[in-house]
C-alpha cells in the first residue's frame, strides 16, 4: 500500500523542544582530564564540528579559513561568530537556526539511519539543509506501483521509494519534488535523479508496461529515461519532468552555502541540429560589498565549477539516448 501523510506542526513543535538536548551533546566543550587526553579531544572537538556538524552548511571559504586557524582560541572565536552569523534574530537569547540544525542532525540520526549515522544518508544530508519537507509519499516494502500519468501511466513494480514535496525551496524553485529509492533493500535510500529509478522492472522485457506500450503506441527504448530529447505518447507531460529540469533539481537540492540570494534559471536555444542550454546564475554575497571584496573572486570560481560538472552530467545523460 502506497502511504502518503503530510507533516503536521504539531509534530515539529515537539521535535523543536527536544533540540536543546541535541545541541548540549553535539556543541559541548571536550571533558577534562590528563593534558594530553584534553588536547586530543579538543582536536577530536574541531575535527568533528568540521567534517560532521556543520558539513552541510559551511561555505567553501569558510572551511579554508578554519583549516588556517592556528590556535584553539581562534577556532572558538570564529565558531562562535559562525553561528552569529546566520542567527536570525540576534535580539533573542537563543540561536534559531543554531538549535533548529542540531535538531535536524538528531532526526536524521535517528530515522534515516541504516548501516551509517543518519546525517550521512542521501535523506539525512538533503533534510538537514533543507529542513522537513511539506508531504511525504511512501512505500515502504516497494511492490505492486500504479504510475501517475506524469510517469506514464501502467502499472509496474517499484523498489522501496520515499518522494518528498517541498512547496517552496529558496533558490531552488516551487513545488519541488525528491525521490529516495532503496534499490537493493537495505533501508539506505538515495536520492534518485529520476523517478524511473525506483521502477523494478526497468531493463525487464516483457513487463511493467506503460499505458502508450500497452496499446502499442510506444517502445520501451523511447522513455524519456533512456531518451530524454525525445517525446513521448500519452505522458501527461510536465517541464518540471524533463531531463534537464530533474538534473538541474538534483543540483540545486544539493548546493549548499548561505547566499544571500541565490537564483537560478535556465533557456534552451535552438542551434539547427544541436541545442544550447544556457545557465544563468545571480547570487549575492553576504555582508554586502564586504563579503564580495573578501570572498567574491573564490564564490565565482567555485560557481564555475558547479556549473562545468553540471554541464559534463548534462553531456552523459544525453548519451543514453545514442
Amino acid at each position: 500500500m502506497r502511504v502518503r501523510w503530510i507533516l503536521s506542526a504539531a509534530g515539529f513543535s515537539t521535535l523543536l523542544l527536544a533540540s536543546g538536548a541535541a545541541t548540549a551533546v553535539r556543541s559541548g566543550a571536550p571533558t577534562g582530564g590528563p593534558p594530553r587526553q584534553q588536547q586530543e579531544e579538543q582536536e577530536d572537538y574541531y575535527r568533528k564540528w568540521l567534517r560532521e556538524d556543520v558539513l552541510y552548511v559551511i561555505t567553501p571559504q569558510e572551511k579554508d579559513v578554519f583549516q588556517k586557524l592556528t590556535n584553539d582560541d581562534e577556532r572558538d572565536q570564529f565558531i562562535e561568530q559562525f553561528w552569529l552569523r546566520r542567527d536570525p534574530d540576534p535580539r533573542t537569547p537563543a540561536n534559531e537556526f543554531k538549535l533548529e540544525h542540531y535538531r535536524r542532525i538528531a532526526y536524521a540520526n535517528e530515522n534515516f539511519s541504516a548501516g551509517w549515522p543518519g546525517w550521512m544518508t542521501d535523506r539525512g544530508k538533503i533534510y538537514i539543509i533543507h529542513g522537513p519537507p511539506d508531504e511525504i509519499e511512501e512505500l515502504p516494502s516497494g511492490g505492486e506501483y500504479e504510475r501517475t500519468l506524469p510517469e506514464g501511466g501502467g502499472r509496474t513494480s517499484v523498489f522501496p521509494y520515499q518522494k518528498w514535496r517541498y512547496r517552496y525551496l529558496e533558490g531552488v524553485g516551487t513545488n519541488v519534488e525528491v525521490e529516495f529509492v532503496d534499490r537493493d533493500f537495505s533501508g539506505i535510500y538515495r536520492l534518485a535523479l529520476s523517478p524511473e529509478e525506483k521502477d523494478a522492472f526497468l531493463h525487464v522485457p516483457n513487463a511493467g508496461f506503460t499505458a502508450a506500450e500497452e496499446l502499442g503506441l510506444a517502445e520501451r527504448r523511447q522513455r524519456p529515461y533512456f531518451a530524454p530529447h525525445g517525446s513521448y505518447p500519452l505522458m501527461n507531460y510536465r517541464e518540471q519532468d524533463s531531463a534537464f529540469a530533474r538534473y538541474e533539481r538534483f543540483v540545486d537540492v544539493q548546493l549548499n552555502g548561505p547566499y544571500a540570494k541565490w537564483h537560478h534559471t535556465h533557456s534552451f536555444h535552438d542551434r539547427g541540429s544541436a541545442t544550447l542550454i544556457r545557465d544563468r546564475v545571480v547570487y549575492r554575497l553576504p555582508f554586502g560589498r564586504l563579503g564580495h571584496w573578501v570572498a567574491g573572486r573564490f564564490v565565482a570560481q567555485d560557481v564555475r565549477k558547479i556549473f562545468d560538472h553540471r554541464s559534463a552530467r548534462t553531456a552523459e545523460l544525453l548519451c543514453r539516448s545514442k
